[in-house]
């Protein structure tokens, strides 16, 4: 009798143990099938773009961010950005599209003020304004995001005959900045001698130029909202 209880008891458990697997893979087969649905809806959202886009990652809302994060490839600009996934509100969908569509205008606009005082130099920015996510508050292209208070950048400058044992170019550079109170850092490159550091600067971005053998030496600048700049020390990348 005993023997045929825990037969009956060990036949209990794994029909019991059978169902929470089975359970478990239903609720992961359902739980991915949100994603996906919820990936195609954003990828809907973004077809407002004159682009194409191809997801690369997606975060699930955790208890630090109150929305899902998807990572998204721009073929047109050749870089990433996010789209923010509000699920309990009405506008579901957020984006920063934006700093891609600000970044190239914002280092052809800026590279101007560069040359006045290193003509061989090529600049390229990147917007730090986290919170710019849509076209607001009368923001519709660079110029206009120059003259607003959400400005902050990094301005990073590629220059293969940059001193930085003779600064009075970068210092001259610095104090127009400064003299138009904006916030941001500058980091001056100094790069290889090569033909083609114009088309090397537009075509990538700062991270695989940063990553690449370009660089040999670095100086950052840091202006803040008061005026004061603070000065780093000279980095060696050879």
């Amino acid at each position: 009798m005993k023997r045929m209880l825990m037969i009956l008891l060990m036949i209990s458990l794994i029909i019991g143990i059978g169902g929470c697997i089975g359970n478990e893979k239903e609720e992961s087969v359902s739980k991915e099938e949100a994603v996906e649905a919820l990936k195609n809806e954003a990828m809907d959202y973004l077809s407002k773009y004159d682009d194409e886009f191809e997801p690369v990652s997606f975060t699930l809302q955790n208890v630090m961010e109150h929305y899902h994060t998807l990572v998204v490839h721009s073929k047109k600009y050749n870089t990433n950005f996010n789209v923010y996934i509000y699920e309990d509100e009405k506008d579901k969908f957020k984006d920063n599209y934006i700093l891609l569509d600000l970044t190239e205008p914002g280092s052809e606009y800026m590279n101007t003020i560069v040359r006045k005082f290193l003509p061989n130099a090529v600049a390229k920015i990147r917007i730090l304004s986290l919170g710019l996510n849509e076209y607001k508050d009368g923001i519709e292209d660079f110029e206009d995001f120059y003259n607003s208070d959400q400005f902050i950048i990094s301005l990073y400058i590629f220059d293969s005959t940059i001193s930085f044992e003779d600064k009075s170019k970068l210092n001259s550079l610095i104090e127009e900045m400064k003299s138009k109170k904006k916030s941001m850092r500058i980091i001056f490159v100094q790069s290889r001698p090569v033909e083609d550091l114009e088309y090397q600067v537009k075509n990538q971005s700062i991270s695989e130029l940063l990553q690449s053998d370009l660089k040999l030496k670095s100086l950052n600048y840091t202006i803040k909202k008061n005026g004061e700049i603070e000065e780093g020390t000279i980095e060696n990348h050879t």
